[in-house]
């Protein structure tokens, strides 16, 4: 879908991204990938997936993220029916750009 979307390469938020699956494809699509999870063992796991010199891990929770409009695409998997309403649009509202 990013690759329909989006013509160049996206600036990207992978939020709970585990052992970061998502990585190596948004490495490809992305100038910039962060990859944020609460667990600093699957953040281990995450790093020796096939990634790009732009992508960086943070060690976070879904509910301490906090960006302001600096992404174009943010991933969840399996993530957002964990959130309330009101944690899902905080965290949409603020790390997408607009």
């Amino acid at each position: 879908m990013v690759k329909c979307l989006y013509a160049g390469k996206v600036t990207w938020l992978d939020v709970d991204c585990g052992t970061g699956k998502m990585a190596e494809l948004g490495s490809e699509h992305a100038h910039r990938l962060v990859l944020s999870d609460n667990s600093s063992d699957m953040l281990d796991i995450a790093k020796k997936q096939d990634v790009s010199e732009n992508t960086k891990c943070v060690l976070k929770s879904v509910q301490e993220t906090e960006y302001e409009n600096e992404f174009e695409v943010v991933a969840e998997i399996q993530v957002f029916h964990y959130l309330t309403a009101r944690e899902r649009k905080r965290l949409l509202a603020n790390a997408l750009t607009p």
